[in-house]
């Protein structure tokens, strides 16, 4: 019997642990994060993050994975108001949002 080849077995990173390290990158640049929930209002962003009066909300997906049409009207409707939506499904794209410019 052939040895399994253990990149056969790789698969994407999990949505949790993406956001897990989101959340460790932002809060790592100074960034206050917490966890949007709104149960009346679908689609919305899973994140938000608030430093020197600046709001940012990112949605988190699993990678290569995008948000889904309801969700990219949400954050149509935030940016239409200035707020700043972001879409991640890697952690290394955290850096470039949230480190200081």
């Amino acid at each position: 019997m052939a040895k399994k080849d253990p990149f056969d077995d790789c698969r994407p990173r999990r949505e949790s642990k993406n956001e897990k390290d989101i959340v460790e990158i932002g809060e790592y640049y100074g960034w206050f994060a917490f966890k949007f929930v709104s149960p009346e209002f679908n689609g919305m962003p899973d994140r938000g993050f608030v430093k020197n009066g600046e709001l940012v909300l990112v949605e988190v997906k699993q990678e290569g994975k995008e948000p889904s049409k309801l969700q990219k009207v949400r954050a149509r409707q935030f940016a239409e108001k200035g707020i700043k939506v972001y879409w991640l499904d890697k952690p290394e794209g955290a850096h470039e949002i949230f480190r200081p410019r």
